[in-house]
């Protein structure tokens, strides 16, 4: 009601529209989102492109979602944005050709753990690793100060291929004082899952009191992890009551944490 009342008072309001689209597409109205969407993209071509190609890909209308974001592309041909909902896109239609064409161009202009993590992924499903460890190589040497972030992935590259303990060759010097908090957190994140896969569960648990410390006085992230090191005293060793105990400290903060398979 106060959108339309917006919207009555400046018909072309760009907030009003883009907030209307993204309302109703929350609510699975994906008719009515893309009729605001269009509106909105009448004023800002861009942006507007991004919700319709977003809301194309809720309708598993795919090949309409590439055409949205490559029409963001023709604007912005950086947006990682566009980039990643194109990787997406061809990852659920099975097109691993385009997937990997679009991937490798992502990976020159990502720049956070996220764009990363999801480029590797796209390799990992596509079988091609020997590719992917070039392409992140080539951008590791073209943006050094990514280094530490992009050697984190390149060793995701290596546990898709079960190849762990070169995963673990690449990420212990990651987790050194000389680092800073957050490649140190990223890369004993990965150390955790490293060891997890492979059965070390002692080590495994390190990984988690590391991760915590580096999350000093935030509650509600060690809780988090705390879940996590519960499910290692169930997977590694059948230990209810030691699964129990450690949980405990992470109850106090249920109403925060939203992972219900955890729970």
């Amino acid at each position: 009601l106060y959108f339309q009342k917006c919207l009555h008072l400046d018909p072309a309001f760009e907030p009003t529209l883009f907030n209307l689209s993204r309302f109703y597409r929350s609510q699975g109205n994906t008719e009515k989102a893309l009729y605001y969407a269009n509106r909105y993209m009448k004023e800002n071509r861009k942006e507007g492109s991004l919700q319709i190609a977003g809301i194309h890909e809720q309708m598993h209308n795919y090949m309409s979602a590439v055409g949205f974001y490559n029409q963001v592309l023709e604007i912005d041909s950086t947006n990682t944005v566009a980039y990643d909902g194109i990787v997406r896109c061809y990852r659920k239609m099975n097109k691993y050709d385009e997937m990997i064409k679009f991937a490798n161009i992502y990976a020159r202009h990502a720049n956070s753990e996220y764009h990363f993590r999801q480029i590797v992924s796209a390799f990992a499903i596509a079988g091609q690793l020997p590719v992917g460890l070039k392409t992140l190589e080539r951008v590791k040497a073209l943006t050094p100060d990514k280094a530490s972030l992009i050697d984190c992935e390149l060793s995701g590259l290596f546990q898709f291929a079960d190849q762990f303990e070169k995963a673990e060759k690449i990420l212990l010097p990651l987790v050194s004082d000389s680092q800073d908090a957050q490649s140190r957190r990223f890369a004993w994140d990965r150390l955790y899952r490293n060891y997890l896969y492979i059965g070390k569960y002692q080590k495994a648990l390190k990984a988690c009191d590391e991760i915590n410390k580096l999350f000093a006085g935030q509650p509600k992230r060690q809780a988090k992890i705390n879940l996590r090191k519960a499910l290692i005293f169930i997977w590694g060793w059948n230990d209810i009551e030691g699964a129990k105990a450690v949980a405990q400290s992470a109850v106090a903060a249920r109403d925060s944490i939203d992972w219900n398979e955890y729970w």
